[in-house]
């Protein structure tokens, strides 16, 4: 597994906002240094802000259930 591998699966602790902690700065000290990963992640991260301030709707059990089972497939290839 490469660096570029580890830092994207560990994403998510910067997009939860806690800066502090070490593995953050671990992130960002790669991110500062890798144009790639860095430009992915300024990109999830718009679309992650998008989601957050996106008004909250309840969906149908139908659409509910479509979505599951999306993500179980993409999530199994």
């Amino acid at each position: 597994m490469t660096d570029c591998d580890k830092v994207l699966k560990n994403l998510y602790k910067l997009l939860e906002g806690d800066g502090s902690l070490p593995i953050c700065r671990v992130l960002q000290e790669h991110l500062d240094a890798c144009e790639s990963c860095a430009r992915f992640y300024k990109e999830i991260k718009e679309v992650v802000e998008l989601c957050r301030n996106f008004p909250e709707e309840p969906i149908s059990e139908e659409h509910h259930n479509k979505l599951k089972e999306f993500l179980r497939k993409e999530l199994h290839k």
